[in-house]
């Protein structure tokens, strides 16, 4: 399955409205300007998708994510560098705390900045494509993005043949931050995403 011109440009520009709400999110959180990088749209494969995320291919990254489903099923997180997320959190907790609770402390904040960022995200795109999403807990995990979303080629639990796989990239100039935020649809809900993205960008022209 392929997108026409059309379809990545109506999905395209509905993630820029989305991705916009989750930095002013970010932004309200942090009270620190948000830049956000151009979004990439694509049709992949498990076997592609370290090739997709070629530069978040190490062990040491912080992810949060949040899987969904409903008519729609995937995964959205948020992918931060190891100093990125200590910064995050030292801006938001400050040094209040022991050595023996930094573990603890570090988990639930992450975990709370991503819940917000992605609802933010997801809530956008699900009213603007009008379909619910049922949401689970957001969880964390450090490692290799493909893996911490059991993407590899080589996960024999991994039937998928196609996701759309959806990406923006962001910094934070005031405290020397960057990361990523992903979005996964997995292929049962593509042809009803590119209907609703086509329907709906028609009428913004």
């Amino acid at each position: 399955m392929d997108f026409s011109t059309d379809e990545h440009d109506a999905i395209t520009e509905l993630v820029n409205i989305a991705m916009g709400r989750a930095a002013a999110s970010l932004n309200d959180l942090l009270q620190a300007t948000i830049h956000l990088s151009v979004p990439t749209v694509e049709l992949t494969e498990p076997s592609e998708f370290s090739v997709a995320l070629s530069n978040l291919q190490n062990d040491e990254f912080a992810c949060v994510c949040q899987d969904f489903d409903d008519n729609l099923a995937g995964t959205a997180a948020l992918i931060l560098p190891p100093d990125s997320a200590l910064k995050l959190i030292e801006v938001l907790v400050g040094d209040q705390y022991t050595p023996e609770s930094l573990d603890s402390i570090r988990v639930g904040t992450l975990n709370e900045i991503g819940n917000i960022v992605i609802n933010a995200l997801m809530g956008v795109l699900a009213n603007l494509l009008d379909q619910p999403l049922r949401f689970s807990l957001p969880y964390f995990a450090e490692g290799n993005p493909s893996k911490v979303l059991g993407l590899e080629p080589a996960n024999s639990a991994n039937t998928e043949t196609a996701m759309l796989l959806i990406r923006t990239n962001f910094t934070v100039d005031a405290f020397k931050t960057c990361g990523s935020l992903l979005v996964i649809f997995r292929m049962g809900g593509l042809k009803r995403i590119l209907a609703k993205a086509t329907g709906i960008y028609d009428r913004l022209e």
